[in-house]
């Protein structure tokens, strides 16, 4: 991608971020150089990665948009052009059983843990303390 052709994308995302209708922070009229960049990030994470759909074409397509949620992608679902939720896949259950003793080694319980506690104590745990 030549230095134009980014030129032109940040200025189109620049005029998309300025059209928006949501409630994020505002923007500068005249960004920086560096706030290009970060337009650019913005728009790529926001615009390009997450999926969104208005209410309507969810309950159309469904399994279409399920199939994408199984394979990891993250939904924002829209009322009006207006962001209300956001869907995400679950995390996958494990398939191996997690191995003893990771920690093996990292930690030390003192002598004194195993000590009678004092009474005192006993009698805040019984309820009788005040």
């Amino acid at each position: 991608m030549s230095g134009t052709d980014l030129r032109v994308l940040a200025q189109s995302v620049h005029q998309r971020l300025l059209n928006r209708r949501d409630n994020s922070p505002p923007i500068s009229l005249r960004p920086t150089r560096s706030s290009k960049k970060i337009y650019l990030v913005y728009f790529i994470g926001y615009y390009l990665v997450m999926i969104k759909i208005n209410i309507h074409e969810a309950k159309t397509h469904l399994s279409k948009y399920l199939e994408k949620l199984r394979k990891g992608e993250t939904i924002i679902l829209c009322k009006r052009n207006t962001p209300i939720a956001e869907i995400r896949p679950l995390p996958t259950a494990r398939t191996k059983k997690r191995p003893i003793g990771l920690a093996k080694g990292e930690l030390v319980v003192p002598a004194s843990f195993f000590e009678p506690l004092p009474e005192e104590i006993v009698k805040g745990f019984e309820g009788e303390s005040q």
